[in-house]
């Protein structure tokens, strides 16, 4: 039978280089994260069970997009129910989404969670198509076809840990669609976990526990 492996990455494994390619600088990522967990931790009972997942995906979108405009990078990309932001110039458009489990574990095969819609759908097999074109972005004369729209789609995957205490994120280039579904991966960009043991975690009487602790991290932030 086949056993998964639970590795956990614990450094950054070629993140600034592969970034390079991208043009994003590794914190605006953790930042992201960062403010997705702060708004998923202020939820309690009292709350919708939605709120807490819906509140950290809206604060990372929300923060990816405000980061990637103050660098310059991008701009918002909404398209068919699918949100996320996009840069004209790099030809790169980055969806945030939820993950299962095996999200930033190094021998397992994530998978985004509400793969839903044609929007979705479209933008995966457009991936493929730039594929099978040849076209790779860390390859520096690949070229893509007129008939091809140039943009490359990512998703940045995230998976609030409660468990272990971590979140675990990455950003990757799926591949593989099966049954309208992110089956495989070409490249995943995966970035040390985010300890959150020191923050406040959501239980059923955590309302107040919540509200009267600061959520706070220590934050590194790069010069220049």
């Amino acid at each position: 039978m086949y056993s998964k492996k639970k590795v956990l990455l614990d450094s950054v494994v070629q993140v600034e280089t592969d970034l390079d390619k991208i043009g994003i600088d590794p914190s605006v990522f953790k930042t992201a994260i960062e403010e997705g967990v702060r708004s998923f931790m202020r939820e309690g009972e009292s709350s919708a069970k939605s709120a807490a997942g819906y509140n950290a995906w809206n604060s990372i979108l929300k923060t990816l997009r405000q980061e990637v405009k103050l660098a310059k990078w991008g701009e918002n990309f909404d398209s068919n129910g699918v949100e996320g932001v996009v840069s004209h110039l790099k030809k790169i458009v980055i969806i945030v989404n939820s993950g299962d489990s095996s999200t930033g574990i190094i021998d397992e095969i994530p998978r985004p969670k509400n793969q839903k819609g044609s929007g979705y759908t479209g933008l995966m097999h457009n991936n493929l198509e730039l594929i099978d074109s040849g076209f790779d972005l860390f390859e520096n004369n690949s070229v893509v076809a007129d008939s091809i729209d140039p943009n490359q789609t990512w998703i940045f995957l995230y998976h609030i840990d409660k468990k272990n205490k971590q979140v675990r994120y990455e950003l990757s280039l799926p591949t593989n669609i099966k049954n309208k579904m992110i089956g495989g991966w070409k490249k995943r960009i995966m970035f040390t976990p985010l300890d959150i043991s020191d923050t406040p975690i959501v239980t059923p009487n955590s309302d107040k526990e919540v509200e009267n602790n600061e959520i706070d991290f220590n934050v590194t932030r790069k010069s220049g």
